[in-house]
């Protein structure tokens, strides 16, 4: 699935209970999701609309809760990246993201 909806996961804990949704922000596994969704689980599963689950280890999860927003790493995730940049970057370059401060 391609657009928006093929980059929506959602966020379940290890019994299939959904909690929350994400979305897929880049080519590595990076998924955007709130924090709320993730707070205090054990076992996080992200399940995209298209494909199998993957398991996400509490360690590959990156806490924002002054933003209400979750990182998570998810390499190999079956999903399409949803651009979230005014203009694509080219490969290589810098770029500037609003994470704790400008990283």
């Amino acid at each position: 699935m391609s657009g928006p909806a093929g980059a929506l996961v959602h966020v379940e804990d290890g019994t299939g209970r959904q909690w929350g949704s994400g979305f897929l922000a880049d080519d590595r596994g990076t998924v955007v999701t709130a924090y709320e969704a993730v707070r205090d689980l054990p076992d996080i599963l992200l399940r995209p609309a298209d494909g199998p689950g993957r398991p996400v280890r509490v360690g590959a999860v990156t806490p924002l809760p002054g933003s209400g927003l979750a990182l998570l790493c998810a390499p190999g995730l079956a999903a399409v990246p949803l651009p979230v940049a005014a203009e694509e970057a080219a490969r290589g370059a810098y770029v500037l993201v609003a994470a704790g401060g400008w990283r």
